[in-house]
């Protein structure tokens, strides 16, 4: 059996949330540390999404995210909870059960890792 990924979750300004506390403004949900990227000055303000469209599911793009944190390249998955993998779904559900109500989450794969952020906090760049 694979061993079940860690979840971080987030607010805008990259605060982490803890298991069962108040997620006022949830923002993004990781399967790595925000830690792990490299931060810039600014924040993320929506650019370059009209990009995320199911014609380019599977293409890669160049992202930031919330209070802003360079990710890097990803894949694009998709926009909506049917693209985030069950496990992790229900992982944050579990912990925060209106998580998914504030707002439209694009996914997006970096080798194993998932990023899952609302669309109001994210940078886009085509990589196509």
């Amino acid at each position: 059996m694979a061993e079940e990924k860690k979840i971080y979750i987030y607010d805008a300004r990259n605060t982490l949330y803890s298991h069962k506390s108040t997620c006022a403004c949830p923002a993004a949900v990781l399967t790595v540390a925000i830690e792990s990227f490299d931060r810039t000055p600014g924040c993320s303000s929506r650019i370059g999404r009209e990009f995320l469209t199911e014609e380019n599911v599977g293409k890669n793009f160049d992202i930031s995210i919330l209070d802003p944190v360079l990710v890097g390249a990803v894949e694009f998955v998709g926009i909506g909870q049917k693209y985030i993998p069950a496990s992790i779904y229900n992982n944050v559900i579990n912990s925060f059960p209106k998580f998914f109500d504030y707002g439209d989450f694009a996914v997006f794969k970096q080798g194993d890792e998932y990023i899952i952020v609302d669309t109001d906090y994210l940078d886009v760049k085509p990589l196509f």
